[in-house]
């Protein structure tokens, strides 16, 4: 359903409304904001002149006292009739003089230096009882000899106390003492000066206090225990959280030593300045909400002056928009009117027109320049336009859409539209169809949804690309994928074909180096046991021979066997290298002694000196341990050859001392790698070609005695096992390092 839209009039109406009542919002805020401020400064301002005012009146009491009690002071007769002790005649002296002041004056009190009471004129019939322990004030002013005054709390509670040492020349003699209530009196007396009500409470242990007076039986409003700690701390309180008060004041008060031990409840109800100023702030919002409804009236009178001639204006706009809803785009309208700014908006809609007219011209184009069929379809099935090609192909779809046109190619047309038009998103698919004699046709067919305002699919854009070529395409370059992955599976099985007969002939090369070694390692047992024999056959021919002796020389000659047999298993074993993905776990010092067992003898007869030096406890390396015995080889055979060529060049040029040929072998652990180091003192590397040495096929020996195969072969067997192999070059000859990572969690051993 199409949302009904809101007449031009009522939203100037409520644009003009929403204004006003906006100004007086902000108008009213602004008050309320300084109003407020001003009040709650107005209230704390209050709240500290009444605790000044508190304060003065406490000191005013203590100051009027004091004044009068310095005046008797300062009386002679007064001073002889102490010194005197002559209490009656102190008492018939000064009773007149107490008369007039009893009333403020509560407690008129005469003190020995010793603390004892001497004469209380309030109460002459009690004296002599000592008050030093009773009374902090008295021993002050007895010990101290200098005037004490402020509130005190004694036995007989709360008081506003000045007392004065009294002098006869240069003789203390003792001190006087005026003493006012602060209780009922005190509150009383505030509450007749500045209003409201007033209570004394004392601080107790901890949170506690009691009330000690006040105006009324108990406070209105509840003192928050949250007030207590500052309070006790000597800072002022003040609280407007109270319903039975406008504003309460908490005031602490200090006893003449200066510590603070209770505090004065305020409770007032009203604040003079306060009041005024909350007076004055309803009257500005009365002025405001005038002001506002004035500034109404005025603009709604302007706008209806402004908007009585847009009724026509609307009107023919409207039957403009129909029109242009309706598919003319080349109607433009008649609309007239007096005023200029009407005429502008005629001449905008008019240029809207033309904008549109042109949009369509512009769609139009592009439709039609889309290489396929493309229609436009609305939810009731019905096509609305079509391309020129989807009319040349289809002349009838328009009228017989999914009715004679419900096969073939729109066999899945209404299934396409319903998805596009429930899932809200674009929906495709392909699919192939026998056309006519002619053979098989591919499409692409898409469904576009189109959104109206309130965001559901209204209309559907349907397009269909001829795709027969591209699935032709596919095809083709399917099947030259597929070709070209067996080509390249066959030519990586020839490839490591190749690598593995590389491999196979770099080992027989080996064995071939290593036919001395074998020999000597075969021919060795062989003799001794032909010597044994020989010696067996001379003792069965001396009838010499007895079964102790034959049973050594047998045990003998099975112990060469088994030596000739371990030589020609080894070599059996290296020569067959295991399966390419043999694994085992193995010993690199192992290996390097199983090589020097094979061409030990070889080196030896070539005068080439081994020095060993293999790390013991060294872990297990994870790998083919026959692969691993042919690096060793091969690094033997080839520092062999370096230094052979080094002593031949060198006897060549007649040196006189040839140092002999030395290849020392070195196992150590480190970082989790076993590093295997082969070094010899050789003729080195050939400069410039260090680079090369581990390309296959690269060799620096003479024609005929490397096949150049060995230290590449070697490189992509370390390389498989995780491993590195580099060289180093020495000042004379070549280190090569083999670096393999150990096993996980191994612990060491030899296989």
């Amino acid at each position: 359903m199409r949302r009904r839209l809101m007449p031009l009039s009522l939203k100037v109406i409520l644009i003009i409304v929403g204004s006003q009542l906006l100004l007086y919002i902000l108008f009213a805020l602004l008050i309320l904001k300084g109003s407020t401020d001003a009040i709650t400064a107005s209230e704390e301002d209050s709240f500290r002149l009444l605790g000044d005012t508190i304060h003065w009146s406490i000191d005013d009491e203590l100051a009027k006292a004091e004044l009068a009690l310095d005046y008797m002071v300062r009386d002679p007769l007064l001073i002889d009739l102490f010194a005197g002790r002559d209490r009656s005649g102190l008492y018939a002296y000064v009773k007149d003089k107490y008369e007039p002041i009893k009333d403020r004056v509560v407690r008129f009190h005469f003190h020995l230096p010793d603390g004892t009471s001497f004469l209380r004129v309030h109460n002459p019939a009690s004296f002599g009882d000592n008050l030093l322990e009773l009374r902090p004030m008295v021993r002050d002013v007895l010990s101290l000899k200098q005037k004490v005054r402020g509130i005190e709390l004694g036995r007989d509670g709360l008081g506003l106390r000045v007392l004065m040492p009294l002098w006869k020349g240069n003789t203390f003699i003792g001190a006087v003492e005026f003493g006012m209530d602060f209780g009922s009196g005190f509150v009383k007396t505030l509450k007749h000066k500045f209003g409201g009500d007033y209570y004394i409470f004392l601080f107790g242990g901890d949170q506690q206090y009691s009330l000690i007076a006040g105006t009324l039986d108990k406070p209105r409003c509840p003192t928050a225990d949250r007030l207590i700690s500052p309070l006790k701390q000597g800072t002022a309180q003040l609280s407007l959280d109270c319903s039975h008060a406008r504003a309460v004041g908490l005031y602490p008060y200090r006893d003449y030593s200066g510590t603070v031990i209770g505090f004065i409840k305020a409770e007032m109800q009203r604040i003079p300045l306060s009041d005024a100023l909350e007076s004055i702030q309803n009257r500005l919002f009365l002025l405001g909400l005038f002001l506002v409804l004035s500034l109404l009236i005025a603009s709604l009178y302007a706008m209806n002056s402004f908007l009585s001639p847009l009724g026509e204006v609307v009107q023919k706009t409207h039957l403009i928009s129909e029109k242009i809803l309706s598919g003319d785009v080349s109607y433009r309208g008649s609309i007239r009117h007096g005023a200029a700014e009407y005429q502008e908006i005629i001449r905008a809609v008019n240029r809207i027109i033309d904008a549109l007219r042109d949009r369509e011209n512009l769609l139009q184009a592009i439709v039609e320049g889309i290489p396929g069929i493309v229609y436009y379809v609305d939810r009731n099935f019905k096509i609305l336009w079509a391309n020129k090609l989807t009319l040349s192909r289809f002349p009838r779809i328009k009228e017989e859409y999914l009715q004679q046109y419900a096969t073939g190619f729109f066999e899945h047309e209404r299934s396409l539209i319903i998805r596009a038009m429930n899932s809200g998103d674009i929906e495709v698919f392909d699919a192939c169809y026998m056309y006519n004699s002619e053979g098989q046709e591919c499409w692409e067919h898409v469904a576009v949804p189109v959104f109206d305002t309130e965001g559901g699919v209204s209309h559907i854009i349907r397009i269909s690309q001829d795709i027969s070529d591209k699935r032709k395409a596919e095809m083709e370059l399917r099947e030259l994928n597929e070709n070209l992955e067996r080509r390249v599976e066959e030519e990586i099985q020839q490839r490591q074909e190749g690598e593995r007969i590389a491999e196979q002939q770099s080992r027989l090369a080996a064995i071939g180096e290593l036919a001395t070694g074998m020999a000597h390692e075969i021919t060795q047992p062989l003799n001794a046991i032909a010597f044994s024999v020989e010696n067996i056959k001379n003792r069965f021919d001396q009838q010499n021979l007895n079964e102790a002796y034959l049973h050594k020389k047998i045990a003998a000659i099975v112990s060469d066997i088994e030596r000739v047999r371990r030589v020609i298993e080894h070599v059996r074993l290296f020569a067959r290298g295991g399966p390419t993905d043999y694994q085992a776990a193995f010993s690199v010092n192992h290996c390097v002694e199983n090589a020097l067992s094979l061409m030990g003898t070889q080196l030896a007869t070539h005068g080439i000196d081994v020095q060993l030096n293999l790390e013991t406890g060294l872990p297990d390396i994870m790998g083919n341990p026959f692969q691993y015995e042919q690096v060793i080889i091969n690094l033997i055979s080839n520092a062999r050859d370096a230094v052979e060529e080094r002593i031949l060049a060198e006897s060549e040029a007649h040196t006189l001392d040839v140092p002999a040929g030395i290849i020392t072998i070195r196992t150590s652990l480190s970082d989790n790698q076993i590093i295997l180091a082969i070094e010899d003192n050789g003729i080195g590397l050939p400069q410039g070609e260090e680079s090369r040495i581990f390309d296959p096929f690269f060799t620096s020996k003479p024609l005929g005695k490397g096949t150049g195969l060995g230290l590449s072969i070697s490189y992509g067997i370390i390389r498989q096992m995780g491993g590195s192999i580099r060289f180093e070059s020495l000042e004379q000859g070549t280190r090569f390092l083999v670096e393999v990572p150990i096993i996980h969690g191994s612990s060491g051993g030899i296989l």
